[in-house]
């Protein structure tokens, strides 16, 4: 399409949506709005969103007026939790441009009842015509929009760990970033983070945003499982699965692996166990039954392939402890002997055998300086095992110190 009929359309569509906007939040203040109106409203939106969807027309930073839209929808037909929702969209996307009095105040409202309206709905008004209007076409749209206007990363690291649409929307829906491990500190403080205190990241259900740590470049690829985990998470929290896929997750986080990295975090209650164990058992057990692995093929194309991640990266650890043992077998053994050495010099020395005195003192200065060298082999390895180690919850391990003479 020529690029200059695309803008005209683009701001035509745009004023549609102010026009439509503006409508919605006078009406509201003047609660002068009826069942008919806001079923038009609805269907005016979804005809401007299926345009926006099919033509991908150059909206830009002016898509929040979608989002604006129809938490006024919502907030006229008495759903107040998708609505501040949607709202709360709308804000963080708007950019330059401003919200109507009405959105603002849906959001002044959200802020003043956010502790007790958690999980809670109002009725003003429940019509059987509007619900199926929202529920059905608009949820659709809000899917596809939130995929299409999401960051292309984190849709690159979406796809490249296998999620499937409906993991895609959970994850793309929370808005996900990666941040180093300074600020993970910060952002994840309030959340379950285990006794290292440094988490990998977290899902805040408060605001409903995933964030992940910035790995080193060797492990960059372990971001996957991450965000398979923290979008698990987010899914659990929107969408609790049914009570005989709670007990067969239950059941599969009993196991050893699981069980071990669990001791890092001091739960208050069950529920909390079960909500990590939802992630883990995905990506750490190898197999499951086979009702819940199709439970997770809702989320995931081929759960497989991100607990290959997981093994491939427990692997690596594994070979470079095996590595650094091996090593430190063989400092203790260089020591060991050194220090028989120096016994045979100091013995010579008091018969009085200057051959041997100075022999054994050579080989003992010798063996001590390979010794030393191959210390500081270990305490290199050491460091760069530590600077990761805390990616599976590992424990730290300690420098050795070079003997002197």
């Amino acid at each position: 399409m020529d690029s200059h009929l695309n803008k005209k359309i683009s701001a035509d569509l745009f004023e549609r949506l102010e026009l439509l906007g503006n409508y919605l939040s006078e009406d509201l203040q003047a609660a002068d709005l009826s069942e008919t109106d806001l079923i038009h409203a609805q269907r005016e939106l979804n005809e401007i969103t299926d345009l926006i969807y099919e033509n991908r027309y150059d909206m830009n930073d002016r898509m929040f007026l979608i989002h604006e839209v129809q938490a006024l929808i919502y907030w006229a037909s008495g759903n107040e939790e998708l609505a501040f929702e949607q709202a709360s969209i709308a804000n963080e996307k708007c950019g330059m441009y401003h919200l109507t009095r009405t959105t603002q105040a849906i959001l002044s409202e959200k802020e003043s009842r956010k502790s007790e309206y958690r999980g809670k709905q109002r009725s003003k008004i429940k019509w059987a015509l509007l619900g199926m209007i929202i529920l059905g076409t608009f949820i659709f749209n809000s899917d596809q929009y939130v995929i299409m206007t999401a960051d292309s990363n984190m849709v690159s690291l979406a796809e490249d760990a296998g999620m499937t649409y409906q993991g895609k929307v959970q994850f793309l829906r929370s808005y996900p970033t990666i941040i180093d491990e300074g600020e993970i500190r910060s952002v994840c403080s309030g959340t379950d983070i285990g006794k290292s205190g440094i988490p990998l990241g977290c899902f805040d259900p408060n605001t409903e945003r995933i964030y992940i740590r910035d790995l080193p470049t060797k492990y960059d690829y372990y971001e996957r499982t991450i965000a398979v985990h923290e979008m698990l998470h987010a899914a659990y929290f929107r969408s609790k699965p049914n009570d005989s896929i709670l007990q067969a997750i239950n059941s599969s986080g009993d196991s050893a692996s699981i069980k071990k990295v669990l001791k890092e975090y001091e739960f208050t209650d069950s529920e909390e166990q079960l909500d990590e164990k939802h992630s883990y058992v995905a990506i750490y057990r190898k197999s499951i039954t086979y009702d819940l692995d199709q439970y997770y093929s809702k989320y995931l194309s081929e759960r497989s392939y991100i607990n290959s991640l997981h093994r491939e990266l427990t692997a690596d650890f594994a070979t470079q402890k095996k590595q650094m043992d091996k090593i430190e077998k063989a400092i203790k053994a260089g020591f060991s002997v050194a220090d028989q050495y120096y016994s045979s010099h100091a013995a010579a020395a008091n018969y009085g055998d200057v051959y041997n005195t100075n022999l054994y003192y050579e080989l003992y200065e010798n063996k001590l300086n390979e010794t030393n060298r191959m210390v500081k082999k270990y305490n290199s390895k050491v460091n760069k095992y530590n600077e990761s180690i805390s990616i599976i919850s590992g424990k730290p391990v300690e420098d050795l110190t070079p003997q002197k003479f």
